[in-house]
């Protein structure tokens, strides 16, 4: 009965230290580099939500201005998710060629080229041309930004960072709809709605400096000295 007890208060023991190891593990991990990671990945995959969602309620006022048929609207949406799947085909091999960090920012700068051409547009081709760059901006983003942040994420948090990405979507989903609700009632409302993307993409851009190149892809190049530092 004594051996019983003496057991068990070792294995509680045990559990309670573990327990405390992961809890100051945890606390570690919060570091501001981390917490820059964090924004970073919100602000990557919210613009993806975002310029996927804008155009469902910018169309209406599009289509007033330049007087759209019914084939121009299809394709003034799916030219998007077209250059997307482009993008994230011709992103693969960039990412593991020239690293995460450039083809993050290099989807950034799409982004607000993107934005600021499809604002200034004097017509259709101009929108197009600017929604086009939004989608391989998009494409290179979706392979590059979670893959990205979880590689510079301590383990214990790539969990989370990962299920963020995927939540930060949706609410630039629902970001997009805010907006064009408060500028339906204007004039060239959807100019302000669909450049309104490039301010947080510049901050993204900015923001990138900031953070290092991942450690995995530095690791699998040979370059374990910086992959350590």
């Amino acid at each position: 009965s004594g051996g019983s007890s003496y057991a068990g208060a070792c294995r509680a023991a045990g559990g309670l230290g573990t327990s405390l190891m992961a809890a100051e593990g945890d606390q570690r991990a919060w570091t501001p580099t981390f917490w820059r990671v964090l924004v970073f990945g919100c602000i990557g995959m919210a613009l993806f939500g975002y310029d996927t969602g804008v155009v469902s309620g910018s169309l209406i006022m599009v289509s007033s201005d330049f007087e759209l048929d019914t084939f121009r609207k299809e394709f003034a949406v799916s030219v998007t998710v077209l250059f997307a799947a482009v993008g994230s085909v011709a992103g693969a091999p960039l990412n593991d060629t020239y690293g995460r960090k450039p083809v993050v920012n290099t989807s950034a700068v799409l982004y607000i080229i993107g934005s600021v051409i499809i604002a200034l547009s004097g017509g259709y081709r101009g929108f197009i041309m600017g929604r086009a760059l939004l989608g391989i901006a998009i494409g290179f983003a979706s392979g590059a930004v979670p893959p990205y942040t979880a590689e510079l994420s301590p383990p214990t948090q790539r969990g989370m960072v990962v299920t963020l990405n995927a939540l930060n979507i949706v609410l630039g989903q629902l970001l997009a709809g805010i907006i064009n609700a408060l500028v339906v009632d204007h004039d060239g409302g959807w100019r302000i709605a669909m450049g309104f993307a490039a301010l947080p993409a510049t901050v993204m851009l900015v923001g990138a400096i900031f953070l290092p190149e991942s450690p995995r892809w530095l690791a699998q190049k040979g370059r374990l000295d910086e992959a350590e530092a």
